[in-house]
């Protein structure tokens, strides 16, 4: 299940559900976190290649249902533009310093994101939008 980190502060990702424990990396303000169980307050976050760590389910929202976006619209406000490369951009960045199952973006802002329908977000969506907007 995806869930949105709401609080202000910065939180720890623990190595296991507690409050102690080694430092796995910090959820911020509007990370989005891919929670597979729940153990106590403590959730889950798993990606692809494993699990991430526990966060603190009280300061995580549901992100409830994905809307529908159009393909390169990331920001869904119903054009593919700069906006929407900043986004992708920013992702592809994150991935240096987030652990697998915490994202900048959602399931479905990814989907979007995916501009040339590969089935992955890469730099070869970037230049996708670069050719859009630029012609």
């Amino acid at each position: 299940m995806e869930y949105c980190y709401t609080a202000s502060e910065d939180s720890i990702v623990y190595d296991v559900p507690a409050y102690t424990g080694f430092d796995n990396a910090v959820m911020k303000t509007g990370y989005i976190a891919e929670i597979s169980a729940i153990s106590g307050d403590f959730g889950l976050v798993s990606g692809e290649t494993g699990d991430a760590g526990w966060v603190e389910m009280s300061k995580l929202t549901e992100t409830g249902e994905e809307p529908e976006h159009s393909r390169g619209d990331i920001n869904n406000d119903g054009k593919v533009d700069m906006y929407d490369l900043g986004l992708l951009s920013e992702h592809l960045g994150s991935r240096e310093y987030l652990p697998d199952g915490i994202f900048l973006l959602r399931k479905c802002e990814l989907a979007a994101a995916d501009i040339n329908g590969d089935g992955k977000v890469t730099d070869g969506d970037v230049l996708v939008y670069l050719m859009l907007i630029c012609s």
